[in-house]
């Protein structure tokens, strides 16, 4: 069972297996009243996703969903790409903190995901093995607040404080580069607010999952300077269990803050400042043995030294191997965004960062007791500066241009 604590509700999220959830699906229609279903119904319909037109809102009618696909603020239905969008309503009811959630919200969408270094998106079945090369850059195009990421491991992380989650379909090269030729993901976090706020949430769960969040916000300066801090915690025991060591494997811990600064310069003239720091370290999953070519000869040869082979299977998902499976990442960005609004003649935003980001794997690869290969690994380090600088007309014209 997994507890959710806001500040003001408490929500429960559940780790049950089928049978349970037919259980309470049955209980369900019993104990619910007829008033309840015609809700239910009425509420099964609206649309999940912005691929149609509006989502619920919190109110008894449909919210208009806002994207910026077109590096402007439109309305979904304007913009003529196939665009999926993930709402901060789904989000905090579904509780999708990385990418790995993501894949199920998103159509035709999919996730290769064994550490934080070997991480691979594919949109429509395109996507390339870029993962395990690093010279080879990723299809889908990954963009947070704006600020490109040159390695997909950048992005391998849990995500706190999102306000919306964009995926554009199709080659978007026109407007976001080269390295989108599958697609493009937007991930837009939630901006400083110019009113006190303070949202805090912690989830339990089984094999001893814990996450914390934590994000306050509101202005330093009235409706001049605000602020904003987003804080997160998660860490999960394995599902692989070593028998060499009697540690899991699978397992993660992740921790990451983010600091913004929203600065009202003038009335025409905003400045968004972001510092972010995030790291993971992790046991890595490691490739169960199920069968060997020539288990003989190897059992001989291993006996000889006084060790065993062991051939498991995918129920039991035993490993015994003798050094560490293991993936540690830092990252740091900082950001800082204008926009300068010149009326009639339209937006000029400047959008300045620059990227750290660290990487260290180790594996045990011949996957025994054996010290044949217990140190396979690399080291990785990505500095990435960016300066997008973009002019967009003013919308409803003859002529939109950006």
């Amino acid at each position: 069972m997994s507890y959710s604590v806001p500040i003001s509700t408490i929500k429960l999220r559940s780790y049950i297996n089928s049978n349970l959830y037919k259980l309470l699906a049955t209980a369900s229609i019993v104990l619910i009243p007829p008033a309840a279903f015609a809700q239910q119904d009425a509420a099964s319909t609206a649309p999940a996703t912005a691929d149609r037109q509006y989502v619920s809102s919190s109110g008894d009618g449909l919210e208009e969903v806002v994207v910026v696909a077109r590096k402007r603020t439109e309305d979904v239905q304007v913009v003529p790409i196939p665009v999926t969008v993930i709402t901060a309503a789904e989000i905090e009811r579904d509780n999708l903190t990385n990418f790995t959630n993501f894949q199920f919200k998103f159509p035709a969408f999919s996730v290769y995901l064994t550490n934080p270094k070997q991480i691979n998106l594919g949109v429509r079945g395109i996507g390339n093995n870029g993962s395990n090369t690093d010279g080879i850059d990723a299809s889908v195009g990954v963009f947070v607040d704006g600020v490109y990421t040159g390695r997909l491991g950048m992005v391998s992380s849990d995500f706190s404080d999102i306000d919306q989650v964009e995926l554009l379909r199709g080659p978007q090269g026109n407007l976001f580069g080269k390295n989108t030729t599958a697609g493009a993901v937007i991930i837009n976090s939630r901006k400083p607010t110019f009113t006190n706020e303070l949202d805090a949430e912690a989830t339990a769960g089984n094999f001893n999952h814990n996450q914390f969040k934590v994000s306050p916000s509101g202005p330093v300066v009235d409706d001049k300077l605000a602020v904003r801090v987003s804080a997160f915690f998660t860490r999960q025991d394995g599902d692989y269990t070593n028998l060499y060591d009697h540690l899991g494997y699978n397992a993660r811990q992740g921790v990451g803050v983010r600091l913004q600064a929203l600065d009202n310069i003038t009335n025409d003239l905003t400045f968004r400042a972001i510092v972010a720091h995030s790291t993971q370290d992790f046991p890595s999953i490691s490739p169960i043995t199920l069968s060997v070519y020539n288990p003989a000869a190897l059992r001989a040869r291993m006996a000889a030294i006084g060790q065993t082979l062991l051939v498991s299977n995918a129920s039991q998902r035993d490993i015994d191997i003798n050094a560490r499976q293991h993936a540690y990442t830092s990252s740091n960005l900082a950001s800082g965004e204008f926009n300068w609004d010149l009326g009639q003649y339209g937006t000029v935003t400047s959008i300045t960062a620059t990227q750290d980001w660290y990487c260290h794997t180790n594996n045990d690869n011949d996957y025994t007791q054996l010290d044949a290969l217990p140190d396979y690994g690399s080291c990785n380090r990505e500095r990435q500066s960016s300066e997008e600088l973009r002019w967009a007309s003013t919308k409803d014209g003859p002529v939109e241009s950006v």
